[in-house]
């Protein structure tokens, strides 16, 4: 029978038929006598309910991911879970489903299914397992012994040394992966490298928004992503990243809490992931790794395993506005041995030539045309063939034109862009985009959204439009904010909306619309080295 159809009869005879036969045995049991609960116990029942079904469904869930089998009896795990109340109980599962029967016969108000059916059925669950464990122990033979030793047959209220994830966060796994199975085809490799317990550190390449979905949706160990703390501005987003696991850093800035942290968490037991290059690439192309990176890595004493993610750029690249649908392979790489022998350098290129091993070869292949061109104008924020600021025009699903020389392009299925019949990567005509020289003193912004303070606490202050001189910024709206340039400690553009800056210790966020962060980025880098070329032949004269 096929695995799919198998799975499908275990979760039917768990989640519907067992607890309608439990019910409808007890209401038979209880029909000679009439006697009725009283409803503070049935309220007492139902939240007992409520509580079991939470603990059971959480448990169902860890068990089908990190165990990779679903639980049912005569059905046997691929692994041991040591994390969560699996470091609690050796059968989570099975006493939680237990208290939701329980439960579910005493709200139906029977008391022949309570003093009968309770009892029976606990004597043969608990003959069971004892049946069970000889099994586990059969299967894993030493490996079960020392988990028999640590874990207790019944539940214990010490507090397990790694917790699970949230049942939010496993709902999330468990839609992901209905997600790729109907919309994105995803290939895993190398599943054979990941450590089964212990704290590890998985260091991948950075592509698109979706890149730590991908990376531990699809296995059976869950990886807490260090986050940028900027996604943590809204208070919606820091609800999801806090249950999705998520461990927050600054970035450009220095952050020593962040860093305790992200070692207190690896120390503990957990497998953490971690995007070497920082930030998305614009383009596709590998990124370097920010300064004091490899320097801080390799200070880690866990293992390391390097990931190389590839697709997801097609999938859903830094400028555009919507995830399109691609093929996507990510790939764990054994892990990296005799770290402290290496050298700063030699260690950095080890972890670039695992990591971008599969994105320059593999093949970015789209599967559908739908949105294609859809915020590409933030990445081509000029014509790349007359330089002409603002000129290109998104229209139908796949194309681009110039307003000013009319040149026509069009994307491709494989991810390239052909503009005048020559077809080539988005990296190629960026390079054209900024081969152009900027003769400008001054430029100012469409409409749009300041944003000042410091993660997770920045707000929108003010409403209006954006300038640049030759040494500052200024925003206009119902105040007038001056941000000089030597202030400014560093500016770079964050997605296809965003620029971002820090000065004196306060986070500056402006929020585009319609209009390129990157050019924004350029004009300020041009601006710069013309403002200090002058200052350094005003010191020579």
């Amino acid at each position: 029978m096929n695995k799919k159809i198998k799975n499908a009869i275990k979760v039917l005879l768990t989640f519907i038929i067992f607890p309608i036969i439990s019910i409808r045995l007890a209401k038979y049991l209880d029909f000679p006598i009439q006697f009725s609960i009283p409803v503070y116990i049935r309220l007492f029942f139902l939240l007992i309910g409520i509580a079991s079904f939470y603990l059971f469904t959480k448990n169902y869930l860890l068990h089908y991911f990190v165990a990779e089998n679903l639980p049912f009896p005569f059905s046997y795990p691929k692994r041991i879970i040591w994390e969560g109340m699996y470091l609690q109980s050796r059968h989570p599962v099975v006493f939680f489903y237990l208290l939701l029967i329980i439960s579910l016969v005493g709200l139906c108000n029977s008391i022949s299914g309570l003093l009968i059916l309770t009892p029976i059925s606990l004597i043969i669950l608990i003959i069971y397992l004892f049946y069970f464990d000889k099994k586990l122990l059969g299967i894993f033979e030493e490996s079960y012994n020392d988990y028999k030793v640590k874990v207790p047959f019944f539940i214990t209220l010490k507090s397990p040394k790694i917790k699970s994830p949230h049942l939010s966060r496993l709902l999330a796994q468990l839609f992901f992966r209905f997600y790729t199975v109907l919309k994105n085809p995803i290939t895993y490799h190398g599943l054979e490298n990941i450590p089964e317990t212990g704290g590890s550190l998985f260091i991948a390449n950075h592509l698109s928004y979706p890149d730590p979905f991908f990376v531990s949706g699809g296995i059976f160990r869950n990886i807490r992503f260090l986050t940028t703390a900027e996604v943590f501005k809204k208070k919606l987003n820091r609800l999801f990243f806090y249950l999705m696991g998520s461990i927050p850093i600054k970035r450009f800035t220095k952050d020593p809490s962040g860093i305790r942290k992200f070692f207190k968490v690896m120390q503990q037991g957990y497998a953490v992931g971690y995007f070497a290059e920082g930030a998305r690439s614009w383009t596709g192309e590998p990124q370097e790794f920010p300064a004091g990176v490899t320097r801080l890595l390799k200070k880690v004493s866990i293992p390391i395993i390097p990931v190389s993610i590839s697709g997801l750029y097609a999938l859903w690249p830094r400028w555009a506005k919507h995830m399109r649908n691609a093929k996507v392979e990510v790939r764990f790489h054994p892990q990296l041995q005799n770290i402290q022998e290496m050298s700063y350098k030699e260690f950095e290129n080890k972890l670039k030539e695992l990591i971008h091993s599969d994105e320059i070869n593999f093949k970015n292949e789209l599967l559908s045309k739908k949105n294609l061109n859809i915020g590409l104008t933030s990445l081509l924020w000029r014509c790349p063939i007359c330089g002409e600021i603002d000129a290109l025009i998104e229209y139908d699903n796949d194309k681009i034109k110039c307003s000013l020389c009319e040149a026509k392009g069009i994307l491709t299925t494989d991810n390239h862009l052909i503009i005048n019949d020559l077809k080539k990567s988005f990296s190629y005509w960026y390079k054209c985009v900024k081969s152009f020289p900027i003769d400008i003193n001054t430029y100012k912004s469409k409409i749009c959204n300041l944003y000042i303070g410091n993660f997770p606490n920045i707000k929108k202050v003010d409403s209006g439009t954006l300038s640049i001189y030759k040494s500052r910024f200024q925003y206009d709206g119902r105040k007038v904010h001056i941000f000089e340039f030597s202030q400014i400690r560093k500016l770079h553009a964050e997605g296809s909306q965003v620029i971002h800056f820090i000065t004196d210790n306060i986070q500056v966020q402006i929020k585009l619309f319609n209009e390129s962060p990157l050019k924004w980025e350029a004009l300020y880098q041009n601006m710069l080295a013309r403002s200090q070329k002058l200052k350094g032949n005003d010191k020579a004269l």
